[in-house]
């Protein structure tokens, strides 16, 4: 179904149409780059209206790109339907993955994910042919946005093009802001110590994948449950039969179905309540765009460990809260289980005062690359602290 015409009444001098480029994307299983997608456009919804490029429609609504659908300005169109024309008074083009190609001859913005293609070249078919469709995605796009550390600062070492046209762009956490702070306006972060002394709840919200190295927690929860009454729940979408099959088969190779509970894909309301009453939420993972879960976790007042992937620790170092985690090696399962035990200990030390980056944050950047390729404003220059924290763009910018 295409989309509706535009009424007079939706036109103004003072909006914009943005086309939102979802194309060839299974909206309802890439859980996190969905969401953040959806968080991205509804931080610029102001008086831009858009138009939304999907696959199929009924994946879309029941996406979170379809709470992003609000005016009846929006529209919706099928990739097979789409034609330029057809949004001849768009101004510019979001395209929603590196892997994904513009639709339009419009100025585009590129959002940049992780580096997997790279770190994990295994979860690949052919990854030198995904590494030059990322090259020529980024020398074809008007800016390049990623809203990870890692991958800003290491971008130029992978691709081998300069950076130039990236932009590092303020990493808003995915959960509800009444979700991760208290009616007094502080982060959610008095824990008492687990009141059973050996038993021992855990929590890991991934996509069934081969790089959320399931494998490895399923060991260390083997190992564990030697000396504690462990319980481990998983949720999160399936990638594909296959890969569900092997990680339930991993399960049953190490022993320990009965301690481990797999809920599918949940809402948000209890994700926050696993992240808050688990003893420890665990992240394996071999490889992270950054650290959104164990951030999540830390924000509903959950204990952290993770894997000391650098991707993680970048992100989790700029956000000022690497203290509050302990780390481990995410190929050594004993080492995964001390960790776990260390993180279990931890009293809520998590400061308070701690200030994620907000929507509001987001969106002001984003309309600030948007006005620049669409030739309203000079280059944006991205200020980044000691840490390698995102500061926002400088006031004054390059010609």
């Amino acid at each position: 179904m295409s989309g509706t015409t535009i009424s007079p009444s939706c036109r103004s001098t003072s909006e914009q149409r943005i086309i939102i480029n979802a194309s060839k994307m299974s909206l309802s299983k890439s859980l996190g780059v969905i969401r953040f997608l959806a968080g991205a456009a509804s931080s610029i919804r102001g008086d831009s209206h858009f138009d939304f490029v999907v696959d199929s429609r009924a994946d879309f609504e029941a996406s979170a790109l379809g709470g992003v659908f609000q005016s009846s300005c929006d529209r919706v169109t099928l990739t097979a339907d789409f034609r330029v024309a057809s949004v001849s008074d768009a101004t510019v083009e979001i395209v929603a993955h590196h892997f994904l190609k513009p639709l339009s001859q419009l100025p585009t913005v590129q959002i940049f994910h992780d580096f997997h293609v790279f770190t994990v070249p295994e979860k690949y078919g052919n990854p030198s042919k995904s590494q030059q469709s990322i090259r020529d995605n980024y020398r074809n796009c008007s800016a390049a946005i990623t809203h990870f550390p890692y991958t800003y600062f290491m971008f130029d070492d992978y691709l081998q093009e300069g950076a130039a046209k990236l932009f590092l762009m303020p990493s808003p956490l995915m959960l509800s802001p009444s979700k991760i702070e208290s009616p007094a306006g502080s982060v959610l972060n008095e824990r008492e110590r687990p009141a059973h002394p050996k038993q021992l709840s855990l929590f890991y919200p991934a996509q069934l994948q081969y790089h959320k190295n399931h494998r490895a927690l399923f060991e260390a929860v083997g190992k564990l449950r030697r000396d504690w009454d462990v319980k481990c729940v998983l949720c999160g979408s399936e990638f594909n039969d296959v890969e569900t099959a092997r990680i339930f088969g991993e399960i049953h190779e190490f022993e320990v179905a009965q301690f481990v509970e797999y809920l599918g894909v949940v809402d948000e309301d209890t994700l926050c309540r696993l992240f808050s009453e688990s003893d420890v939420t665990v992240v394996p993972s071999l490889a992270e765009g950054g650290a959104y879960v164990a951030l999540e976790a830390l924000a509903c007042g959950g204990r952290v460990a993770c894997s000391q992937i650098e991707q993680a620790v970048m992100h989790l170092d700029a956000a000022g809260v690497s203290s509050d985690v302990s780390f481990f090696d995410p190929r050594s399962a004993d080492d995964m289980a001390t960790a776990i035990v260390k993180a279990r200990g931890y009293e809520g030390r998590f400061a308070s005062s701690t200030r994620f980056d907000t929507w509001e944050d987001y969106g002001v950047s984003l309309q600030r690359v948007i006005d620049f390729v669409t030739g309203q404003s000079d280059r944006p220059i991205v200020r980044i602290d000691g840490s390698g924290k995102y500061r926002g763009f400088a006031e004054a910018s390059l010609q």
